[in-house]
């Protein structure tokens, strides 16, 4: 049985020294297009394995995938999700793909066993392929938000991070003065101005991660703790439309997944789902409260019925968009936001992402023919 590492606030899944592995990033907020193409050139530095003929070599999956209130089914939802979550996962590393995650390392959780995983999916000749001076890119990227921090003394992870299986990054809050807190992680957060410094690094960590994948897949969501900003799915989806890049979103296991899906197709909404698009009043004061000394762009601030909301950003997404973006037809994309079938919705999720592939690599291959 796999121990949860998934964390409601950071999602990915709502997922003072240095050492070797990891470091401190800023965030940007202009997301890279996403790169579906085949690598060609062995000198190209962010691919994986540039001779790797699998489906999804050198394409960065991001995976908002937790577990939400009204999911269907019984049993445990946690254990459901910790599986939906390994195998999907799994999948794409076993095709050759990578993934960016956004939670903390535990012994004996998700990411661990992942990263043996994609230890196994590199196959025997994988380093052999790379050339002499060729970095190989990890296969999965972790971005972890301040005041979370890398594990220490931790051989497993120590071993990836040596071995170029995984790469931990720690984000910190834009322009806020950390050493004005206390180093101690729940006395800092105590105060208001930890309260916000987290709230801040959670959206920059999401901003780099969005950067750094390629395509996003979102299922079920919880409502987020009390002093978040938005729910970690939905800020992430967000995000990821800003971007232009390949966004899934299916209602299949409900939560804020289908709560954007209702929202995008116009449907009546209740008054809870509908609070997900917002910010928590407390929070909304704290943002006030903080605007003269640290100030965040209007769509980096909250959401809010008067102002700036998540609410009518989706609702406002056009259909035709987003299925061109996700590789679909307008009908598909339909499908997959409303069908119940995670099956069916993951085949459709993949299916698009093969054919932006599939013509991103044919246009570079007529470009470069002069055709």
């Amino acid at each position: 049985r796999l121990v949860s590492d998934w964390s409601s606030d950071v999602c990915s899944s709502d997922l003072a020294g240095r050492s070797p592995g990891w470091r401190c990033c800023g965030a940007s907020t202009a997301g890279a297009r996403p790169s579906f193409a085949r690598p060609r050139s062995r000198r190209t530095s962010h691919c994986m394995n540039l001779s790797d003929t699998r489906r999804f070599a050198g394409i960065r999956f991001g995976l908002s995938i937790s577990t939400a209130p009204d999911m269907p089914g019984g049993g445990d939802p946690d254990q459901f999700i910790n599986s939906l979550t390994f195998r999907i996962a799994s999948s794409i590393l076993l095709e050759g793909g990578s993934l960016v995650l956004g939670h903390r390392w535990s012994s004996e959780g998700i990411m661990e066993h992942l990263t043996f995983q994609a230890r196994d999916s590199r196959g025997c000749g994988w380093r052999q392929s790379l050339g002499v001076d060729a970095k190989p890119a990890p296969s999965i990227h972790n971005i972890i938000a301040w005041p979370d921090a890398p594990p220490t003394g931790d051989k497993n992870a120590d071993r990836m991070i040596r071995d170029g299986i995984l790469e931990i990054r720690q984000v910190l809050p834009p322009d806020i003065p950390l050493d004005q807190l206390d180093p101690d992680r729940a006395k800092a957060l105590a105060t208001d101005l930890g309260k916000f410094a987290r709230i801040r690094a959670l959206t920059a960590m999401r901003q780099e991660i969005v950067r750094l994948t390629d395509a996003r897949i979102c299922l079920g969501g919880e409502i987020g703790k009390p002093t978040r900003r938005l729910p970690g799915l939905i800020e992430e989806a967000l995000l990821t439309c800003q971007a232009g890049k390949p966004l899934c979103i299916s209602s299949a296991l409900g939560g804020a997944a289908k709560a954007m899906a209702d929202a995008i197709l116009h449907r009546r909404m209740s008054d809870d789902a509908r609070a997900m698009f917002f910010t928590p009043p407390a929070i909304v004061k704290l943002f006030g409260d903080m605007a003269d000394k640290y100030p965040a762009a209007g769509d980096e601030g909250p959401s809010t019925e008067t102002g700036w909301n998540a609410f009518a950003f989706f609702q406002s997404l056009p259909l035709a968009t987003l299925s061109q973006q996700a590789g679909l037809t307008e009908e598909e994309y339909v499908i997959l936001l409303t069908s119940t079938d995670v099956q069916r919705v993951l085949g459709l999720a993949m299916t698009g992402i093969l054919r932006l592939r599939t013509a991103a690599t044919a246009g570079n291959q007529t470009s470069q023919t002069g055709g």
